[in-house]
């Protein structure tokens, strides 16, 4: 009976396009055999009990950083925005090879083509919740479509980021607490939690971005 847990944490992975992946291995701490289960995502792999989503000045954990004021959340997102276009201008996007959403390893085509998505469902939440409304985040997220060439992506990225940056702007103009749309994994947040989520979110592709250059 195992009574014990190892934990390797960022074990890199280098994928075909040259991205760094990184996994926390979780596995009983004995020299035996075992199954594995494989879990992805695009999202922070941190527990939200974890040291690294605790500590808000290393990861922008959005459950501590809730009770930001506006102006100091906007400028994390200015300087977001401004770390992703410095790493989007450094990428070569004639070798970027058109992907699916189903694929097994993410590349940078599949992180661009999230990220578009993520920032127009993001935009559509943040003007909802601006009216006092609600909206299925989950539903409102779109993948632009497998097989899109990265330079009708990157124009719909400059688009999506133009979008979402008005919506933070609305959010913040007419922000109600008492608005809020629930995250699987974060848990319920208003407008301010959603803004600071994202700006961690959106760093972690930043990184990404680099990581293929």
């Amino acid at each position: 009976m195992v009574t014990s847990i190892r934990v390797d944490q960022d074990v890199p992975m280098a994928t075909r396009d040259g991205v760094t992946l990184r996994a926390d291995v979780y596995r009983p701490d004995d020299n035996d055999r075992h199954p594995a289960i494989l879990v992805r995502t695009p999202h922070n792999k941190a527990p939200r009990e974890d040291p690294r989503m605790a500590n808000p000045d290393r990861n922008d954990d959005p459950t501590a950083r809730t009770s930001a004021d506006w102006p100091r959340l906007k400028r994390r997102v200015d300087d977001v925005r401004a770390d992703w276009r410095d790493a989007f201008q450094g990428m070569d996007l004639a070798r970027l090879l058109p992907g699916r959403r189903t694929d097994d390893v993410w590349t940078a085509w599949h992180v661009l083509n999230h990220t578009a998505a993520y920032l127009d469902a993001a935009s559509d939440m943040l003007d909802a919740l601006a009216q006092g409304e609600t909206v299925d985040y989950s539903a409102a997220q779109k993948w632009l479509g497998d097989g899109v060439a990265a330079g009708e992506i990157a124009a719909a990225l400059e688009r999506a980021w133009s979008r979402y940056l008005n919506a933070v702007g609305r959010a913040s103009d007419a922000y109600d607490p008492r608005a809020t749309v629930t995250h699987v994994t974060a848990g319920t947040m208003d407008a301010r939690g959603w803004v600071a989520m994202g700006a961690a979110h959106l760093r972690e592709h930043v990184q990404q971005l680099r990581d293929a250059t």
